[in-house]
């Protein structure tokens, strides 16, 4: 079986996409799998958006596998612009991707989607199920993993992740709000890209800034070990995504050994059990996530049952799924 694979490249220490990236190369070349020149390719596998479309068209006869990182571009475009109506912002990018993503979809033979969530996207908008494939992600628990760090009494929040209108950040915000308005003391911490999205005038902004309360620890972008080390120093990860194909943080949190609360809508939460490795709530209920919030300050997971759970989805397992399908296509 010959590969040629095309994705964007960075350090794997900048974030989970650049790392699963970098781990699916080194599996490749390992296993003698990974060619630099497209002719001598079986496969063609491309992640979505990233410039692969033209291959595409131009060797219809290899087998063309697409790698989905977000859901189906129309139920992604449909929660967007309900987003943006109801809180007064815009974000131009999606749907200037929108035609590509619908183009490699229709091109490919197989499309590999990161949870069930994003199957269902795909079959409402059409996709032949037959095309599909889900293989969840996977976690270095080798690296995110429990330590012993000195920490504050006071119950902690941990929202990681990009800051912007499709990650839920502002129905977080007003959670904040209100249970600081009932008498809560939490302490919140964000962390992760101030996503600059290009407006309606064709600029670029951080909208979401505008929403979160100065007040709150607000670390931007950080490196992986300054990440651990937060995720080990909260008492919960709260991902309330509006779409989220997986949305590691759920999978790093849990790695720690810490429960995640995270939407029915954030696939890595189809993984974990209500109130045992967190809480899964409806995407845009604040009241849910305060619930949810209240609930986790009076009661501790189950000592280790979170990790265990991440360690049934380690990026060794990840890596060994995906190859095992590839290798089912010849």
């Amino acid at each position: 079986m010959n590969i040629f694979y095309k994705a964007t490249q960075g350090d794997p220490k900048d974030g989970c996409y650049y790392a699963s990236n970098h781990h699916f190369i080194n599996t490749l070349s390992d296993k003698g799998y990974l060619v630099k020149s497209i002719n001598d390719a079986d496969i063609i596998y491309i992640t979505e958006n990233c410039g692969g479309l033209d291959l595409f068209k131009k060797y219809p006869n290899k087998i063309k596998v697409l790698q989905l990182v977000c859901s189906h571009p129309e139920l992604y475009c449909k929660l967007l612009t309900e987003e943006c109506e109801t809180w007064d912002m815009w974000d131009e990018r999606p749907f200037m991707w929108s035609k590509t993503r619908k183009e490699e979809i229709e091109l490919a033979d197989y499309i590999i989607v990161y949870s069930e969530f994003s199957k269902r996207a795909c079959l409402n908008a059409g996709v032949p199920e037959d095309k599909l494939k889900v293989i969840p992600k996977g976690v270095e628990i080798d690296i995110f993993k429990p330590q012993e760090i000195p920490r504050e009494n006071q119950f902690t929040i941990l929202m990681p992740g990009q800051q912007f209108i499709i990650k839920g950040t502002q129905y977080a915000m007003q959670a904040y709000n209100e249970l600081k308005n009932e008498g809560y003391d939490f302490k919140w911490i964000l962390c992760g890209d101030k996503t600059r999205v290009i407006n309606k005038q064709g600029e670029r902004e951080f909208q979401m800034g505008k929403h979160i309360p100065n007040e709150i620890e607000n670390r931007g972008r950080i490196g992986r070990d300054m990440l651990i080390r937060l995720y080990n120093q909260c008492d919960v990860v709260l991902a309330p995504s509006i779409e989220d194909s997986m949305n590691m943080c759920v999978l790093e949190g849990l790695a720690c050994d810490k429960p995640v609360i995270c939407t029915e809508n954030t696939g890595a939460g189809e993984l974990l059990t209500h109130r045992i490795h967190g809480s899964i709530i409806k995407i845009r209920n604040v009241k849910a996530i305060k619930r949810e919030l209240i609930y986790w300050s009076k009661n501790k997971p189950e000592f280790g049952k979170c990790r265990k759970l991440a360690s049934c989805h380690s990026m060794v397992r990840y890596m060994n799924d995906l190859i095992k399908y590839l290798e089912g296509l010849i």
